[in-house]
């Protein structure tokens, strides 16, 4: 009797996790992933010895053609949005496990990605969106259980938990037709024609729109502070430095540029430099940050920007040109860029961003405003709006206050306010407008999307 029972469960939960990973696999949503299609490419790629690692940066930033042409390698662009530093760090070794003939690896160091989250904020989105095509079980199992809080272990194991699925009836018929016609198994990334970017290969992707106004826009305050970074990440710089040193593989740390405003936005971004060379200091490594680059050799411009912080093609050529002139002038002067203040990497880069970089010696000196971070109250229903300026006390901001519901209809909240704070209407499903002023000067418009369903 206890036997036949003990089947019974046994079946029981066989059937519930075949059923669950059947249903997850279609509710993916993923046809059109281009972490789908890369990673696919990552593991059947032949002859990989340069591996680039990091979030959306990275591969709007780096085109493989471009490096290889000049650098004689056969490199490969492992980034997907939002990329967890652990992530890069499984990417890493599930490379070389593929490419045992993998010997160069470039990190990117994101500001954004460095800081502590709690239990509540973790990103599991873009946790996932490794996890799910790491194709060896101690390697996802390893990075899954480090990188979630024990409340989501359970939901690291099954198809359809939080943030493995997509409720999108489009992107749900669209990912079952690919599964029947045998599309999904074709690993082609359509070209995005609403935001005009497609997928080259390797892991590039193209951006091929420009950025109209730079703005830095963020969630949280953007002001670097040395013990808000994580511990977690933190160690996952020393094991990738110690992975790296025990298969012999040149690694090196860089940043790739972001644009004038975002860095000027986070008010001390010397800070965040300072810490980092410090903490590489020990460890032998190469710290490239391409934002203190002189613009004579990177010479950006708002044209060569997607958005307020990724690079479009016309940057990331400019970006592509400018690292393997780095890279083959370092390996000619043996490594002195490891060197904080050598003579070669004083020739290329500035010591200081503010006060050396003469293209933002003229944003500093312009009366503007650089950016905005918001927060949301925890009971969201408040949003509070806050600007990074540089403006006389003469010069006053104000504000309008729109809201646009899921049906397009606009109310106006308030006009020409000098509060920052304001109330979403009851049961917000839409988004806030928010045009901004100084003085009496239209100076841009900002969208937040809006989700409470708050009663009074």
């Amino acid at each position: 009797m206890k036997l036949k029972i003990f089947l019974k469960v046994i079946l029981f939960f066989l059937i519930f996790f075949v059923l669950q990973f059947a249903i997850g696999r279609l509710l993916r949503g993923d046809v059109r992933s281009n972490t789908r299609v890369m990673m696919h490419e990552l593991h059947s790629i032949d002859n990989l010895d340069t591996l680039f690692v990091g979030a959306s940066h990275v591969y709007r930033s780096v085109q493989p053609d471009l490096i290889d042409k000049d650098l004689g390698t056969h490199s490969f662009v492992a980034a997907s949005a939002n990329q967890p530093l652990e992530g890069s760090f499984a990417i890493i070794k599930e490379a070389k496990l593929y490419h045992p003939e993998l010997k160069n690896i470039y990190v990117d160091i994101d500001y954004n990605l460095c800081f502590n989250s709690d239990d509540d904020n973790v990103n599991l989105k873009s946790i996932y969106s490794v996890s799910k095509y790491l194709k060896n079980s101690k390697i996802k199992a390893e990075y899954l259980f480090s990188s979630t809080p024990v409340k989501f272990y359970l939901n690291n194991i099954l198809e359809i938990g939080k943030e493995k699925i997509t409720l999108n009836p489009t992107k749900n018929l669209r990912t079952i037709k690919a599964y029947i016609n045998g599309d999904y198994w074709r690993y082609i990334y359509p070209i995005d024609k609403k935001n005009n970017e497609e997928y080259m290969g390797r892991g590039f992707i193209a951006a091929k729109k420009t950025r109209k106004q730079m703005l830095y826009i963020a969630s949280k305050h953007p002001y670097f502070e040395e013990e808000a970074v994580s511990e977690q990440w933190i160690e996952t710089i020393f094991n990738i430095i110690d992975f790296c040193k025990q298969e012999d593989i040149n690694l090196s740390f860089i940043s790739v540029p972001e644009s004038n405003y975002f860095i000027l936005g986070t008010q001390n971004y010397d800070d965040f430099r300072a810490f980092m060379l410090n903490l590489l200091n020990e460890s032998g490594c190469v710290y490239y940050d391409f934002n203190m680059m002189k613009e004579d050799l990177l010479p950006l411009e708002m044209a060569d920007y997607y958005d307020d912080d990724h690079l479009n093609v016309s940057g990331s050529d400019k970006f592509c040109k400018a690292f393997t002139n780095v890279i083959l002038t370092d390996k000619q002067n043996e490594n002195h860029f490891g060197i904080q203040n050598s003579k070669e990497k004083q020739e290329h880069f500035y010591g200081n961003y503010c006060y050396h970089n003469m293209q933002d010696l003229k944003l500093l000196q312009q009366k503007t405003i650089y950016g905005f971070y918001y927060e949301e109250s925890d009971d969201k229903k408040c949003f509070t709006l806050h600007n990074i300026n540089n403006l006389p006390e003469d010069c006053t901001v104000y504000y309008d206050y729109l809201f646009e519901d899921k049906n397009g209809n606009v109310s106006v909240l308030g006009e020409k306010l000098t509060d920052s704070s304001f109330v979403y209407p009851e049961k917000s499903i839409g988004k806030a407008i928010i045009k901004c002023y100084i003085n009496q000067d239209f100076f841009t418009e900002i969208t937040h999307p809006v989700y409470t369903v708050w009663l009074k």
